[in-house]
Formats: C-alpha cells, structure tokens, sequence
C-alpha cells in the first residue's frame, strides 16, 4: 500500500533551530559584549548568560514554530508497506527497511506534548524512520499488535517537532496504511530485535514471592549459599554486564553486583575483574521492587553509560539499591552495535519489575 503523505524533515525540525541558537547564542551575542561593548570582565559574562542566552532562546522558537514548522508541512513524500518491507522516498533517493531481515522497531502510543496518537520507530544499521499517526489509541494498536507491555508510552509524534512521515487517522488511506505496518511488525515480529529480548521476560505471570522484603545473602553463609543456587537453578533469564548479573523467576530478581562503597571498587571500576569478596548479593522481590535508570556522560577516555538501579526496603525498613551498568546509547539505538542487546535487556528489565508493582 502507497501513499503520498506529509513528511516533517529533520533539518528544518531539529538542524535550522539548532544552528540558530549556536550561531546567536555562542557566536553573535558574545561578539557583540566582549568586542563591540568592549566589556570584557566578568560582567560580560553575566551579561552573555542572563540575557544573551534568553534573547538566544526566544529567537529560536519563533525561528522553529514561525519558519520550521511550516516549511517541514509542505514537504510531501512517498511511503509505501509491503508484507515484508517498509520503503520511502525523499527527495531523489528511496530508502528500504526489509522486515525479512534482522531489525528494530518500538511502538510507542498515548499522549504527547501537543496531541495523542502513535508512532512506530524502526531502526536498522544504515536506515531509521520514524512513521506516526495522530488520533489514533491504545485500544485500536493493540488490535493489531496484541502485546500490551512491549507498546510503549509518550509517543515521538512527526508533528511534534520529531522528523518522520505525519498520518493523519481521519484521512482513511493512511490509516489503513498505519494500520498494514502494524500488522506486518506483527508477521514479521519474530525478525524484530526489540521483539525477541521482550520475550524473555515472563510477562504473564504474577509475582507471589514468600517475602516482601529485600535480602542481602552472604556467599559464605551455606543456607545463603544454598539459597542463592536453588534460586539460579530455576531462574528463567540471566542478564551479565561486565561487573555483575541478574537471575530473574516470576516471584523475585537475583542480584550479584559490586559493593560499590569498597575502595577497590572505586579504582577499577573502568576494568573488569574485581574479586569475588567483593560482590554484594540481593535477593530482591518483584511487587515492592523499583526500577530506575541514571546517566553520566564521559570524560576524556573513560566512556559515558547509564545503569539499571533497583531499590526495595528490607525486613527493617531500611533502603536495600543495588544495579548494573550498561554502554551509554542516547535516545538512539545501534542494533548494529554489539552491546546493544545488553542494553535492550536491562532496559526490559527495568520495565519488567516496574510492571510487577502493587497498584495502589
């Protein structure tokens, strides 16, 4: 199915804006207060943050609404869904994403910052698109893609700012063609990348574990011991980082991770290989446990990462954290990368335990 559809350009929805408030923000307003008003002490600097930097801001926004938006709106192009590919053309040039072949794709349905709709993303190693479809709900995707914790929330609408082919629900072809891609990711799910991690995770099961507390085991203790081996015995999924690993069984998450207030850990945590007395170990229920994820950025040669945290309280009502590391991915995800499994499985991980809490 083919349709010739609005597509909003990345250049003029995130490059023009961009260039913008570079070039007036860290280039025309500071030439202006250091050279032109020859102020070149520390009040000038005040001068470029406070007031040079708002001016920046302000100036960007008009540009991005009163220009980007729509000069992106009057771009048309084609998309086409087959059974087993998606392609589209811009410009000159054609692109195809072969759902025969290995791929990524997200589907990401609710309410975004100015409309609710859907939008699926599917990446592979030299092509992204990004196809959304405005008023459109939750009810009527998972017609079509019967998988209610692999179907994200906050969309990435095209019309919000975010480049990629904008389906109106009321035009009835491109609904229809929405609605084919949705139901080829389906056929074709087995190929999806994204997919297959999901699958791992025991998504229809209900957590009924013999304690609501969290435990930290000692290796050395033979009932600990005993305990933490029966546990990864039967434990459904393993997920291992270069310093830790996580069990995972419908009732409870396993945690062998550093003790990150020892000062070993302080000075190789850039290299693998810290001793085994090291470890701390968390036996953590699903229901109570909390999920979260915290960035840093990298300096010099140390590379930036991110980290699957988990938190409970344990038997004293004391906070039990415990987490692992994974590569530093950005909004954007390399399925061409090899780490980049890694980084799907800890972040399914952490949906996965948040999805298993008690609702209030």
């Amino acid at each position: 199915m083919k349709v010739i559809t609005n597509y909003h350009s990345a250049f003029w929805m995130t490059v023009l804006p961009g260039l913008m408030f570079t070039i007036l923000g860290l280039f025309i307003f500071p030439y202006i207060t250091f050279f032109k008003l020859g102020i070149m002490s520390w009040w000038g600097t005040v001068l470029v943050i406070f007031v040079g930097l708002p001016i920046a801001i302000v100036i960007t926004f008009l540009v991005y609404y009163l220009i980007s938006i729509p000069l992106s709106k009057g771009n048309e192009s084609e998309l086409e869904v087959g059974s087993d590919r998606i392609s589209w053309k811009t410009g000159r040039k054609v692109r195809v994403i072969d759902f025969i072949k290995p791929y990524g794709a997200e589907i990401r349905v609710g309410a975004g910052m100015t409309a609710t709709g859907c939008n699926v993303s599917i990446d592979v190693c030299d092509q992204s698109i990004n196809v959304s479809l405005v008023g459109i709900s939750f009810e009527e995707i998972h017609k079509y893609f019967p998988e209610t914790f692999f179907i994200e929330g906050t969309p990435s609408l095209a019309v919000e700012a975010i480049s990629g082919f904008d389906l109106k629900y009321e035009h009835e072809n491109e609904r229809a063609l929405f609605i084919s891609l949705l139901q080829t990711l389906w056929e074709r799910k087995a190929n999806n990348l994204a997919y297959t991690v999901f699958k791992k995770f025991p998504w229809d099961s209900t957590p009924h574990p013999e304690t609501n507390y969290a435990i930290v085991l000692n290796e050395k203790d033979d009932v600990d011991k005993a305990r933490m081996d029966k546990f990864k015995s039967r434990a459904k999924l393993k997920i291992s980082d270069e310093f830790g690993s996580v069990f995972v069984d419908d009732d409870y998450i396993l945690i062998s991770a550093p003790d990150v207030s020892s000062r070993v850990i302080l000075k190789d945590i850039v290299t693998p290989g810290i001793p085994d007395e090291y470890y701390q170990y968390y036996l953590m229920p699903l229901g109570v446990t909390t999920a979260y994820e915290y960035s840093w950025d990298g300096v010099g040669d140390v590379n930036g990462g991110c980290s699957a945290n988990f938190k409970a309280l344990d038997r004293h009502g004391k906070k039990v954290n415990s987490g692992l590391s994974f590569p530093h991915t950005g909004s954007y995800i390399d399925y061409c990368n090899p780490s980049c499994k890694q980084y799907l499985e800890l972040e399914y991980l952490m949906k996965f335990v948040n999805s298993r809490n008690v609702k209030n």
